[in-house]
């Protein structure tokens, strides 16, 4: 026979060997009680018991005896996890969110928990308890049906391993009738529970029975489980943590944590009850359990700590982040839930198209840090001025055809507004980039060439967020009127970051099985533009910082350089650095 205790493998040919005089006993005295509550139950028989109990006895006997008594069960699936960079889980991306681990590293306290709400007499009978099936086979006599559990902790890991056997097989009647409340299954987890007793000792059925269980919201198994709500190792689980784990796993679905609190606190409290009720606590230790809430056990630390769902604006927003030097991604989300409902979406607005996005959104101002490199290159240096015509937001500057040639032309004039009023004239280009002033800028690119500033942006990676190549019109070049992603401005950015070192952005790092690394891809980076006309860009970005509109952005007693942009009528507002 071939066992392996601790990855929940049991062989296909479970033995029978000789256990002690007393647990026998029990075991025979069950069988009986067994066999005449199937026999009575089968009969449909309820007031002429009595008279028919010998044969039934007999037959219910033979039928139990005759039963299956071997079956096999696979290694419980172990799920993947997505970690952050600071190795807290971001999702775990399969049906079964589990981490098998051995009794030894799960907290005593959750194995007293466990017990003593679903079977506090585990470690005293056998694979059934007598004192429960009595009470059982009374109230399904009453009823006509199985209405009442009883089931030893032994029997629900066996009917834990036949139902993720057969899921794993892609059997999904079979999974459901290997939990189904009928006398013939629950008699034929007795059998299955009777063997695999004289096999198994009860810590490796306990063990089993822990990395088997479903735990609600997706965690499967006790380890997984107190990651998902607790952020800690089952190791270290406290006794209400503890608690609250052990009391899910009899309705998971509407007592998990995340999403009911209230209905989890008050099973938490059941648990502990019983705990009490068996001496497994002290009175003081019941009373401050019980009066711990819930919710500072949970661990919520998540984006959603900053960025909750929707805002006192009544608007979306959507942030991405990226390391300069890797490409790295470090961080990306929305202020809005997943799904169809209300306030709700499945698109992801950071990101382009092809990942889930929405095809952008007009970027605005952000452009001119592009328009800015550009000019760097061409000599400007940073203590350049620029002729500016008078505009506000009311009365445009027009500017003509023959400033804009083709092949970046407008093909007609071109009327351009300035949010703050500028009366015309030559203004230094760091209060340009400071007030955002669109003439200026408009003027600058009619001096540089718009071609030569979408060749800039081509170099950085900007394009469409629906995946199309960043248009030649000039106010898509120059004022940033196409919809592109957040992912790729702040991949743009991040090549002004490391002087013009442009790195593909990855999301995944690497992935591990085991300790053993399996992939893990180098950083994707090339130069795209001169370093020094970066970096003096960068010193305009910077002075937008202390003197212009990114000064509410700022970064306390650090250096930063970025830039603010909205579209017209302040459809979208960006904040790139």
């Amino acid at each position: 026979m071939e066992r392996t205790v601790g990855t929940g493998r049991l062989s296909s040919c479970v033995t029978r060997r000789r256990g002690d005089l007393g647990r026998a006993g029990r075991t025979l005295s069950a069988f009986v009680a067994a066999a005449v509550a199937v026999g009575l139950l089968a009969a449909g028989l309820w007031t002429p018991a009595v008279a028919a109990l010998g044969g039934l006895t007999n037959a219910g006997s033979d039928a139990f005896l005759a039963l299956p008594s071997t079956f096999t069960m696979v290694q419980p699936a172990q799920g993947s996890r997505i970690l952050a960079a600071d190795g807290s889980v971001i999702a775990t991306p399969q049906d079964e969110d589990r981490v098998v681990v051995p009794l030894s590293e799960v907290a005593p306290v959750m194995r007293t928990a466990q017990v003593a709400i679903e079977d506090s007499r585990f470690y005293d009978h056998g694979a059934i308890d007598p004192q429960g099936l009595a009470r059982a086979v009374l109230e399904d006599l009453r009823t006509g049906q199985a209405s009442e559990g009883a089931s030893t902790l032994t029997q629900q890991f066996v009917k834990l391993s036949l139902q993720a056997q057969a899921l794993r097989d892609g059997q999904t009647a079979a999974a459901r009738a290997a939990i189904a409340k009928t006398i013939p299954r629950k008699l034929e987890d007795l059998r299955y529970a009777v063997a695999l007793e004289r096999s198994w000792s009860k810590d490796e059925i306990l063990q089993g029975y822990l990395d088997l269980a479903y735990y609600g919201d997706g965690a499967y198994g006790v380890e997984a489980a107190a990651r998902h709500y607790f952020d800690v190792h089952a190791s270290a689980l406290t006794l209400t943590e503890a608690a609250t784990l052990a009391g899910l796993v009899q309705s998971p679905s509407t007592t998990d944590p995340a999403h009911h609190l209230q209905a989890a606190q008050a099973r938490r409290d059941v648990v502990l009850a019983r705990m009490r009720a068996l001496d497994e606590l002290t009175p003081r230790q019941y009373a401050a359990a019980v009066a711990r809430p819930l919710s500072r056990d949970l661990h919520d630390a998540s984006l959603r700590q900053v960025a909750p769902e929707r805002n006192s604006l009544g608007v979306a927003a959507a942030a991405f982040v990226t390391e300069p030097g890797t490409g790295a991604v470090l961080g990306l989300g929305q202020d809005t839930a997943y799904g169809s409902g209300p306030g709700a979406t499945e698109v992801d607005y950071a990101v382009d198209r092809r990942y889930g996005g929405s095809g952008g959104f007009q970027f605005g101002s952000t452009a001119k840090a592009f328009a800015l490199v550009t000019a760097m290159k061409q000599g400007l240096g940073t203590h350049a001025s620029i002729d500016a015509p008078a505009a506000d937001n009311h009365r445009p500057a027009t500017f003509s055809a023959k400033q804009f040639p083709p092949p970046c032309g407008v093909g007609g004039t071109w009327s351009v507004y300035n949010d703050e009023p500028w009366k015309g004239g030559s203004m230094s280009l760091r209060q340009a980039t400071a007030q955002s002033t669109n003439t200026a800028f408009v003027a600058l690119a009619s001096r540089i060439g718009v071609c030569a500033i979408h060749s800039t942006m081509t170099a950085f990676g900007i394009h469409g967020g629906d995946g199309q190549p960043l248009g030649t019109y000039p106010p898509q070049v120059v004022l940033g009127a196409q919809a592109v992603s957040p992912q790729t401005m702040a991949e743009a950015y991040a090549g002004l970051a490391d002087h013009g070192t442009l790195c593909d952005v990855h999301p995944v790092t690497s992935v591990v099985q085991g300790g053993r690394t399996l992939w893990a891809p180098p950083p994707d980076c090339r130069r795209v533009a001169d370093p020094r006309a970066v970096d003096q860009a960068t010193q305009y970005l910077e002075y937008n910082m202390t003197h212009g509109s990114g000064t509410l952005n700022q970064l306390p007693g650090r250096p930063s350089a970025g830039k603010t942009g909205t579209s017209d009528g302040n459809a979208q507002s960006w904040f790139v650095g």
